[in-house]
C-alpha cells in the first residue's frame, strides 16, 4: 500500500505527459524504463507518505535503463524532505531540463 504510485512505467519509451496528479502516498511519477519520456506535467503535494521516494521516481536496478528525459513538468508544493525528481540506482544517461520545482 505505502508504494502506491500515481503513473507507473516500464519497458522501452513509454511517454506520460499532460497530466496533474496530487497528493500521493508514494512516488507520483515512477518509472523504470528505458528511454522514457516525462514531459508537461503537474504534480501536487506529493510524495506524502513514503521518504525514500520522490515525486518524481527513475531508477530501478536495471544496467540497460538509461536515456530517460524529464523535461518541462512543473513540480510544486512537495512535503519537506521530499524529493522532486529522485534519480536511484543505476540512473545513467538521463536527463532532467526545463523543469519548474517551487514550494
Amino acid at each position: 500500500m505505502y508504494y502506491t504510485k500515481g503513473i507507473n512505467a516500464n519497458g522501452v519509451g513509454p511517454i506520460i505527459s499532460h497530466n496533474f496528479i496530487s497528493n500521493n502516498i508514494g512516488s507520483c511519477i515512477s518509472t523504470s524504463a528505458t528511454e522514457a519520456v516525462i514531459e508537461y506535467n503537474e504534480i501536487t503535494g506529493g510524495p506524502t507518505v513514503v521518504k525514500d521516494a520522490g515525486a518524481m521516481y527513475i531508477g530501478g536496478n536495471n544496467l540497460f535503463r538509461r536515456a530517460d528525459h524529464i523535461r518541462y513538468n512543473y513540480i510544486h508544493d512537495s512535503p519537506t524532505n521530499t524529493m522532486t525528481i529522485y534519480f536511484d540506482d543505476m540512473s545513467v544517461e538521463s536527463y532532467a531540463y526545463g523543469n519548474i520545482m517551487q514550494n
